[in-house]
């Protein structure tokens, strides 16, 4: 029973080491290298969408499209309170038009 038992202990250590062993060798390799976390690259951090030039791009594409599209309207009407001439409300001439 004793001999079981010491061939269980030494059979863990055997396969513990042996993947501590290729542990080693997976965070040995370069950051480049197909090892280290399963040789997944690092996730991307969240990018806003104004950082995202492709997004940019379109948004400026559908906001030109739609000027193009919109036709041109006639400049609004004066207000009636508003004078037209350049006078100011009691008649008096403005220096910019005196």
């Amino acid at each position: 029973m004793l001999r079981v038992a010491l061939f269980l202990v030494l059979l863990g250590a055997v396969v513990w080491a042996f993947f501590w062993v290729l542990d080693r060798r997976r965070q040995a390799s370069g950051p480049g290298d197909a090892g280290g976390s399963g040789g997944r690259p690092a996730p991307r951090p969240p990018r806003g969408p104004d950082d995202d030039e492709d997004f940019l791009r379109e948004l400026d594409r559908k906001r030109r499209h739609d000027q193009r599209k919109r036709p041109t309207e006639p400049p609004p009407a004066p207000r009636p309170e508003e004078p037209t001439d350049g006078s100011t409300a009691e008649g008096e001439q403005t220096d910019e038009n005196a």
